[in-house]
């Protein structure tokens, strides 16, 4: 698929998602600018942003503009939204795991979950994009406060096995990473493409594994846009931590 117009945003890796079933049911009553408004308030997106790629979008389909939002907006009111908690746990540093394996984290935008995922670059050490106004770097696990719900997966050697990927091909997705490390950070609706000068978090990792790895797709939904859900939910991954 041909890169569409990577856009840079005021908020931390975003992950809205389109859908492939059809959400022609939802917000059916309301007009394409109702739409748009809708998503910016949830989101905290910039207008122009949604518009935009709600644009690029029309022209790479063919679809209709209400048809892309009434998407776009179905699948963001599937993922988690919440009420905020009071956190009762003790507070915890991020663990050490294994060379590329993947922390995943709630993040939320006026209370909806779009989560941050990163990438292990040494068993003490995260490469991330970690959102806008940063780069791509690295941070050590000591400087990161685990929260409730986070999770550390392992990217599987084969789907039908929680056995790690080997230790080679860990080790060039973490080399794919550290490739991109000073690339800023971009909000972008085709986040599968991986030849940019700017990431997002779900994308930085999503191609670490893709471009590398015999192509492994960590997206467990195939859609346009993989999120830190869709990489936490994958076939690919599984579960060696959470909080």
């Amino acid at each position: 698929m041909k890169k569409m117009n990577n856009l840079l945003f005021s908020a931390i890796c975003l992950s809205i998602g389109f859908g492939a079933m059809s959400s022609n049911i939802y917000a059916e009553s309301k007009d394409y600018d109702s739409i748009v408004e809708e998503i910016v308030e949830k989101s905290g997106t910039p207008k122009y942003a949604i518009e935009d790629s709600i644009e690029a979008i029309v022209a790479e389909t063919g679809r209709e503009k209400i048809s892309v939002a009434n998407e776009f907006l179905f699948d963001m009111n599937n993922e988690a939204i919440s009420e905020p908690t009071i956190e009762t746990r003790a507070e915890k540093k991020l663990p050490n795991s294994a060379l590329g394996d993947i922390w995943y984290s709630k993040a939320t935008t006026s209370f909806y979950n779009h989560g941050h995922v990163g990438l292990y670059y040494s068993a003490s050490s995260i490469i991330e994009a970690r959102g806008s106004g940063y780069k791509v770097a690295i941070r050590n696990c000591s400087s990161i406060t685990a929260k409730s719900g986070d999770v550390v997966m392992a990217v599987k050697s084969i789907k039908s096995k929680n056995t790690r990927a080997t230790t080679r091909s860990r080790q060039s997705a973490v080399n794919w990473a550290k490739g991109k490390l000073g690339k800023s950070y971009a909000y972008t609706v085709n986040n599968k493409s991986c030849g940019n000068n700017d990431y997002n978090c779900s994308q930085l990792v999503w191609c670490s594994y893709k471009e590398t790895t015999e192509g492994r797709d960590l997206d467990s939904d195939g859609t346009w846009f993989v999120s830190p859900s869709d990489i936490k939910n994958s076939d690919w991954t599984y579960n060696v931590w959470t909080y």
